[in-house]
């Protein structure tokens, strides 16, 4: 049922062996020596590969060949000026010249990965034809999404609301799909109709069909969880599951060296400051009490990017009565104004990773209408979180925090190390874009 997989080592595997291939034609073209230049362009290859999945190149949705061929230009450029700074100021006893070597490499790398990406969007190799069958909001979500986006691994042939048939009818449309190892039928096991025809459904196993159950094809494809399939047996699975010991380890030296290597960042804060004295009076740095870990109230450190202190207002109310400042703007759009918060991370009340801590009379006024809005912080809240580099919004409404809710509970579920790393890169990409909440 996943195709994911094969698919996203189908596209890493692609990218390293153009790579290598491309290192190999320098090597012989300039007749080089092997064993001196592996280790300078293996670091080389790894940038090119981490610059790939930062810019978004090994995403799920399918961009168009002049998309690809300007984010492919983006990351060979920016990794082909670090690199001869690398060789230049790193390698140089090694005897390299890196000028028309790297020119050479980056060359034949730009070639073979854009026409790798050209047939790899154009013949959409392993993708798996599906066929929807459900109601309600997830089933319209799911439709939504195949209609407004191109998915590497799934087509949409079919979407059948099963409140617009009779369940003769609904037999009918199972009947007419093709049983192939091509073809992925997702189906609302919980639909009253569904039920009531689940003897063919079985039967129809024999001659090779693939069911997949509604919910967890919504969670693969969508990466979030509906809050209408939370519950409180949901927690007791999910929430209270004990993370591996080497997830645990990692989580805790990531932090540490995250902000051991940011801590020198520090010294743009009295430049910062000098700005903002000069704009207009007011406090430089503002404390936030929000809830952390089972709901207990952190302060957390942040430089003031509104004309007052912004310690938060009520829950979907406007910010016309305390603009954001001209210093603060700028701040503010490149995280500059949440670099304090690294304190926060050190003292042990923030992690790098987590869903982002709420305001508490912000939270109160959500669990009205969420009851399980608290149960996000069963887990470390973060400066980054799985719901922020996939909302390019900061929530105003109820239906958005719903949205932000599943995202949260989706990394709650499936929090892990390679998740982590993926929030991590993705956070860069946001910062640069000076995209996301």
């Amino acid at each position: 049922m996943n195709k994911s997989k094969p698919i996203q080592n189908m596209q890493f595997f692609g990218d390293i062996l153009f790579f290598g291939l491309s290192f190999y034609l320098m090597i012989i073209l300039r007749n080089l020596s092997y064993d001196a230049h592996i280790w300078p362009f293996s670091l080389v290859i790894f940038a090119l590969i981490v610059g790939n999945y930062i810019i978004g190149l090994y995403d799920r949705v399918t961009q168009d060949y002049k998309v690809n061929l300007v984010r492919i230009l983006m990351v060979h450029s920016i990794v082909l000026v670090l690199s001869v700074l690398l060789f230049y100021f790193f390698f140089s006893r090694l005897n390299i010249s890196p000028r028309f070597n790297l020119f050479l490499f980056f060359s034949f790398s730009i070639v073979f990965t854009s026409a790798w990406r050209y047939l790899f969007v154009r013949y959409r190799p392993l993708v798996q034809n599906v066929y929807i069958f459900g109601s309600g909001e997830d089933y319209q979500d799911l439709v939504h999404y195949f209609k407004q986006n191109t998915d590497k691994y799934y087509r949409l042939v079919k979407a059948v609301d099963l409140e617009k048939l009779f369940v003769k009818d609904v037999q009918n449309e199972f009947t007419s799909i093709i049983p192939s190892d091509n073809n992925l039928i997702v189906i609302d096991t919980d639909h009253s109709k569904i039920k009531l025809i689940k003897e063919y459904l079985y039967e129809s196993i024999y001659s090779g069909a693939k069911y997949v159950e509604l919910k967890d094809f919504f969670e693969q494809v969508m990466k979030r969880i509906p809050l209408g399939q939370i519950d409180e047996l949901w927690f007791l699975t999910y929430v209270q599951k004990s993370s591996a010991p080497s997830y645990l380890l990692f989580k805790k030296l990531f932090d540490l060296l995250f902000c051991i290597i940011l801590l020198p960042t520090f010294l743009i804060f009295p430049i910062v400051k000098i700005f903002m004295k000069i704009e207009g009076p007011g406090k430089f740095l503002i404390y936030n009490k929000r809830l952390g870990l089972i709901g207990k109230i952190i302060k957390i450190p942040k430089i003031r990017n509104r004309k007052y202190d912004d310690a938060g207002v009520k829950f979907g109310a406007k910010s016309v009565d305390n603009p954001v400042s001209k210093v603060g703007a700028l701040i503010k759009s490149t995280r500059i104004d949440e670099l304090p918060q690294i304190l926060s991370v050190l003292r042990g009340d923030l992690s790098l990773i987590g869903p982002r801590p709420e305001f508490k009379h912000i939270a109160d006024d959500l669990c009205k209408d969420l009851p399980y809005f608290m149960m996000r912080t069963l887990v470390k809240p973060g400066l980054s979180g799985w719901a922020q580099i996939n909302q390019d919004y900061v929530p105003s409404n109820l239906k958005e925090t719903k949205l932000k809710l599943s995202y949260d509970f989706y990394y709650i579920k499936n929090r892990s190390i390679s998740l982590e790393i993926q929030i991590f890169l993705k956070t860069i990409r946001t910062i640069l874009s000076r995209f996301g909440s």
